[in-house]
């Protein structure tokens, strides 16, 4: 499972790179909120890695899959009506 992970990842660094550069080449790049959706992603992601290691994986799965389900649905039910 860790290759499909690094595949994936890959392969979201290489179209992020290519979007990157078709909004440099035409001059569409909102900066501030760029900048903010940015700073938010690295602290983030900073804070959440150390929660998660003080949790087992099962204790995890438990947590997150209804939450993720019920957004599943919500998206869903935005789309029908």
């Amino acid at each position: 499972m860790p290759e499909a992970a690094a595949t994936s990842s890959y392969a979201l660094i290489v179209t992020t790179i290519i979007g990157m550069l078709a909004h440099i080449t035409q001059s569409s790049i909102a900066w501030k909120p760029g900048l903010l959706l940015m700073a938010g992603a690295i602290i983030g992601s900073a804070i959440t890695s150390r929660i998660m290691a003080k949790f087992s994986r099962e204790r995890l799965t438990l947590i997150f899959r209804p939450i993720l389900g019920f957004l599943t649905l919500l998206m869903a039910l935005s789309y029908i009506f």
